[in-house]
């Protein structure tokens, strides 16, 4: 919506609007869903006919503040970098809506939420969840199963020395 001297201006749908005015000065507000308010000024002198003022209306961002247990951790928000939790102070700004966010350390678990930014700051704690002891288990139950196989061909070995079978002639005898 755009006002210029309490006077609300039509716009298109392209957010293009006229309005007639007398040489002088002015002064504008501009509004829109999800973008920060733009405020102004401008003049009209007698050798303007036409005055043309471009406002570029940025998208309203909210903050979201990341707590997590590995502040070196990489930060990524709909798969772009944002650098480390460091870098950015635990904080980023987000437009409203919905964003994919992924932290990330050399051998932790990648943690993933989505969080919905809405008029307000958002939070989240993260803790990440160090993969060695996934590593440790990995590792013993190959040990297990490694186990298994001698066993298996310990046993397969002694089935080959067991006595041949004898025919039902010899059996009876």
């Amino acid at each position: 919506q755009l006002n210029v001297n309490g006077q609300n201006v039509q716009l298109d749908e392209n957010g293009t609007g006229c309005i007639e005015l007398p040489v002088g000065n002015y002064s504008y507000s501009i509004t829109a869903d999800k973008c920060d308010a733009e405020e102004g000024t401008f003049s009209l002198t007698e050798d303007e006919i036409v005055c043309v003022k471009d406002i570029v209306l940025n998208e309203k961002k909210y903050n979201l503040a990341i707590q997590c247990n590995h502040p070196e951790a990489a930060v990524f928000i709909d798969n772009v970098s944002f650098g480390t939790l460091n870098s950015i102070q635990n904080n980023v700004q987000l437009t409203e809506g919905k964003h994919e966010v992924r932290i990330t350390l050399e051998n932790y678990k990648d943690y993933n939420e989505t969080v919905d930014i809405h008029s307000e700051a958002a939070s989240m704690n993260v803790n990440l969840e160090e993969l060695k002891t996934k590593t440790e288990r990995l590792n013993e139950l190959n040990a297990l199963l490694n186990l298994d196989k001698k066993e298996n061909e310990i046993v397969d070995g002694e089935r080959g020395e067991e006595e041949p079978q004898r025919s039902s002639d010899e059996r009876e005898r």
